[in-house]
């Protein structure tokens, strides 16, 4: 299940507790030393002429830490700042009190924590472009979405559905990938709208370079949901978990 909270175009005031992309399971923390921030010279310099005296901007960098005992990954996190500077009083030795709105904006986590869970039972070549959308989502969503669709490739390959198929002529032509989702639905049908909702929305990151926040993690909890009844029958299992007591009439099994 997507969080919705965790994956913003901006975030207020702190970092959110991203899952931590080594062991899946413990919640990334800043270290002691929080956020560093740097603002260049030319940019004082534009506030200085402006006299916005009460306005900064600038590049942020934090690690963050996974707070699972047995792990400890370190997580680098980059991007953009800009404050708003609040004046809110004097102390009691009748030092000005300053609360900042601080808004950051991230453009690079390395590694990148997981947008979606997945099963172990995705192939090597499926999961490897899935992981790297995970870097793009903070890089650029319409690489991010591309990549999404080479995972729904990757992954009809993975479920042996053709890319060729036989032409009128009798000789092998190449099916995109739309035809090839089709040809999936009839093998195990129910996920053709899913698949092709990720295939549209790649077909616009790829020639438009611009997608939707939204659609995009839309995008994945389809994603998600189709790999967890594709790989893991996960409706099926219910099934028969729900078979099973039915046949006991709700009794214990012996």
């Amino acid at each position: 299940m997507v969080e919705q909270n965790l994956w913003l175009e901006e975030y207020e005031q702190k970092l959110p507790a991203f899952i931590c992309p080594h062991c899946n399971t413990g919640r990334l923390a800043l270290t002691k030393k929080g956020i560093s921030r740097k603002t260049p010279h030319y940019l004082h310099q534009q506030y200085r002429e402006a006299e916005l005296h009460d306005m900064g901007a600038g590049i942020f960098h934090a690690f963050m830490v996974c707070q699972m005992e047995n792990c400890g990954e370190v997580v680098s996190v980059t991007g953009d700042f800009r404050v708003q500077y609040d004046y809110v009083g004097t102390d009691y030795n009748r030092d000005p009190i300053v609360d900042e709105d601080l808004k950051l904006t991230v453009r690079a986590i390395m590694p990148a924590p997981p947008i979606i869970s997945f099963s172990e039972a995705l192939a090597e070549r499926p999961a490897g472009h899935l992981l790297k959308s995970f870097e793009l989502f903070w890089v650029d969503l319409g690489s991010c979405a591309n990549r999404v669709r080479i995972v729904v490739e990757t992954l009809l390959d993975q479920l042996s559905v053709p890319r060729q198929r036989t032409g009128k002529k009798g000789n092998l032509v190449d099916m995109n990938l739309m035809d090839r989702i089709d040809e999936l639905d009839k093998i195990k049908p129910g996920h053709g709208d899913a698949l092709q909702a990720l295939r549209e929305v790649g077909n616009v990151g790829s020639h438009e370079g611009v997608v939707d926040l939204s659609d995009l993690l839309d995008c994945y909890e389809l994603l998600e949901a189709t790999l967890e009844e594709l790989l893991d029958d996960k409706r099926a299992k219910l099934a028969s978990k729900a078979a099973s007591i039915r046949a006991r009439k709700g009794r214990p099994s012996t």
